[in-house]
């Protein structure tokens, strides 16, 4: 059973965030289409879950 983030009402089209089945596109560094702004969790395309929060924390320090 896979979470399926609440996205809705955060204008992410404004800031021309790019958005692939309900989620955030993010780069290696997790930062969104607008490099100002970052993305983690279930929240980003492109990473298995199980293994996104390790791979978090290794880029945060």
């Amino acid at each position: 059973m896979e979470n399926t983030p609440n996205i809705k009402g955060l204008n992410l089209e404004g800031v021309k965030v790019k958005l692939t089945a309900q989620k955030i596109k993010v780069n290696k560094k997790l930062q969104i289409t607008n490099t100002k702004i970052y993305a983690y969790g279930n929240a980003i395309s492109g990473y298995n879950i199980s293994n996104i929060v390790k791979y978090e924390a290794s880029i945060t320090l």
